[in-house]
């Protein structure tokens, strides 16, 4: 049996025995986790505000979901959303109207940090190199533990080295690794990538995400 867990008071989120290899088999779903996609942004306001758009869209269908009429299934009990944190300072503003907005359910932000030089990987790594070393990333990442909210980091193995230099700059604050650390593949690079799990695991890294 292996069980999902995400923040605070939000429970178990997905059940599943894995009954056969390579086939996984659900058996209960208690909840779920809406993630951020870039999806329903607001056409029109500041642009550090449009991403409010998806929050209250998908706060919208949380409270359809809260009328009773698909069982006792909590879905979407919590949501992961984006807030550009290289916005600095300013962050914790638009952090703030994203939980009031959320009903509450707002968890954690994920800002996509995944980067690499080789251009065959832009369609999984396309953001810019550095960011989680960035300063102005950085000021707007401080304001996540006070507000009681995590990160989401994915990222690279190539990068695993900066995930342990920002869990070491900000030890209160609770970090999720999505996607296992994204190991490339071969053999030699996924023994890199194992060290490199291992490395940010010893720091502040509460959780992986496994997709």
């Amino acid at each position: 049996m292996i069980r999902t867990i995400i923040y605070g008071t939000v429970p178990t989120v997905i059940f599943f025995r894995i009954s056969a290899p390579m086939w996984v088999v659900v058996t209960t779903i208690v909840a779920t986790l809406f993630a951020e996609c870039g999806a329903m942004y607001r056409t029109d306001g500041p642009v550090e505000l449009k991403s409010l758009g998806e929050t209250e869209f998908v706060t919208g269908v949380v409270r359809k979901g809260a009328s009773g009429k698909y069982r006792s299934t909590r879905y979407i009990a919590g949501i992961i959303g984006y807030v550009d944190l290289r916005t600095g300072s300013q962050a914790k503003g638009v952090l703030e109207q994203h939980m009031a907005v959320s009903d509450g359910r707002l968890r954690s932000i994920r800002n996509g940090s995944a980067s690499h030089s080789d251009p065959s990987l832009r369609i999984y790594a396309g953001a810019p190199p550095g960011l989680l070393l960035d300063r102005d990333f950085r000021e707007g990442f401080a304001a996540l533990a006070p507000l009681g909210l995590g990160f989401e980091v994915w990222a690279i193995q190539t990068q695993l080295k900066e995930v342990v230099n920002l869990a070491r700059a900000f030890p209160q604050t609770t970090i999720v690794l999505d996607h296992l650390g994204g190991p490339l593949g071969c053999r030699t690079l996924c023994r890199e990538a194992r060290r490199g799990v291992h490395q940010v695991a010893r720091r502040h890294l509460r959780g992986g995400k496994l997709s």
